[in-house]
């Protein structure tokens, strides 16, 4: 299909050309699409993704359940016949929930491409959900949280996000409960389908060696319709009451105690204070030259792991320290610790440290955009979160970011979100 012809089905086209930009379109029944042509690539790789994550859902355990249940096939498609598709030509399939949304990502030859997307488009659009098929399939969900219950930093990290956003979207559990499971109807599971899988609330993301005519003609037939009538607003699910903060686990399983702390954080819309943040947690506890793996653990050997991330999500950020050591150190790192993480505003930055930092977050972002799954997966996030700007120009925009940064502003941004009370929750060995 020529791109002039492709015109006339899109209500709005930014087009960009060179390989570190992309090509974002809105097709007229409003699902999103993001190309970026990587020629030489023999693959494809594409990232769905669905504005469906927990924080829609109308009841514990649904959005999951639903994921899980896209694959059990449609009117068209059989249980399983993705899965074949895919891996018949060596190509490989996934999907995971969060709390602001689901993703579906697959990665094929460039010759296979329209008939997995077809095969992924009617899944999504016309899932079956049968109830023997839901049954099967529950009995899988069954499974996967009697494991998550044996994950002692599963444990942890559940009761931090419960902390940190005690009234909000993030501290859901994904999975549910298994009391959860056994009341979800599979009614509740069509009526969220037909509300939430709907083309505006659609991104689909595509990378590598096919061109962008070639590209919207096969995403225009695969996800063509039907679409189901909204089944209206949906009640939003109670959530849970804040826990006591500090708060003391005992896990089975555990070879030794984890302390972690948490933080609230930007949304991805901050994006300049999300990077403030990002560039923080490189300096205090990013690798072995970073300020609490130096102290903690090489130089002092109190701790035989601790580590700092953040992760933004549209629903808000979670900056987490996690350390994992001997109870009887616990109450002398404490302070240690505090004392470091409050150094990020009284003390700055040396010149070695934010030169580190700096170089440290634009390679992590150059070396995770050569794999064309993670960059469709990138790419497809950030139209969701309405980051378009991000994705016009991609391989310049973050570095450019990071690149702009002044130690004053993250020192700010830091004491702004990290000088507050972190959530805290000790897990020990049962």
């Amino acid at each position: 299909m020529a791109l002039d012809t492709v015109d006339r089905f899109l209500d709005t086209a930014t087009k960009s050309g060179g390989a570190g930009s992309a090509t974002v379109l809105r097709l007229r029944n409003g699902l999103r699409l993001v190309h970026q042509a990587v020629p030489h690539l023999a693959a494809v790789s594409v990232s769905v993704w669905v504005d469906a994550g927990t924080a829609t859902e109308p009841a514990a355990g649904v959005a999951h359940a639903l994921e899980h249940m896209v694959f059990r096939g449609s009117a068209a498609v059989a249980p399983g016949e993705l899965d074949a598709v895919v891996e018949m030509c060596g190509g490989f399939s996934h999907a995971a929930t969060a709390a602001d949304s689901v993703q579906f990502g697959l990665t094929v030859p460039a010759d296979r491409l329209a008939i997995a997307l077809n095969c992924l488009g009617d899944l999504l659009l016309t899932a079956s959900l049968d109830p023997e098929e839901w049954e099967q399939e529950r009995a899988v969900i069954h499974h996967e949280i009697a494991e998550a219950a044996g994950d002692g930093g599963l444990a942890v990290y559940q009761a931090l996000l419960e902390a940190v956003f005690p009234s909000g979207a993030n501290s859901r559990d994904i999975l549910g409960s298994a009391a959860d499971l056994d009341r979800l109807e599979l009614d509740t599971l069509r009526q969220f389908h037909q509300a939430r899988y709907r083309p505006e609330n659609l991104v689909v993301a595509v990378v590598g060696g096919v061109s962008l005519g070639a590209t919207v003609g096969m995403v225009e037939e695969a996800f063509a319709g039907p679409w189901g009538t909204p089944a209206g607003v949906l009640p939003a699910a109670s959530l849970m009451a804040a826990p006591a903060s500090p708060q003391t686990l005992t896990v089975p399983g555990l070879g030794t105690t984890l302390w972690w702390l948490g933080w609230a954080g930007p949304a991805t819309s901050g994006w300049r204070e999300v990077a403030a943040l990002e560039l923080a947690s490189a300096v205090l506890g990013e690798g072995r030259l970073s300020r609490l793996v130096a102290t903690l653990r090489e130089d002092w050997g109190w701790v035989t792991d601790i580590g700092t991330a953040f992760t933004p999500w549209r629903t808000g950020g979670l900056f987490v320290l996690r350390a994992q050591l001997a109870a009887e150190r616990l109450p002398a790192v404490m302070p240690v610790v505090h004392n470091l993480v409050q150094s990020l505003w009284t003390e700055g930055f040396t010149v070695g440290e934010w030169q580190r930092a700096q170089r440290s977050l634009k390679n992590q972002f150059a070396f995770a955009m050569e794999d064309p799954s993670q960059l469709a997966a990138f790419l497809g996030y950030q139209v969701l979160a309405e980051n378009t700007d991000w994705v016009a120009d991609w391989s310049r925009t973050y570095p450019s970011l990071v690149e702009e940064l002044t130690p004053e502003f993250v020192q700010s941004v830091a004491q702004t979100y990290l000088g507050r009370s972190p959530a805290m929750v000790t897990a020990h060995p049962a």
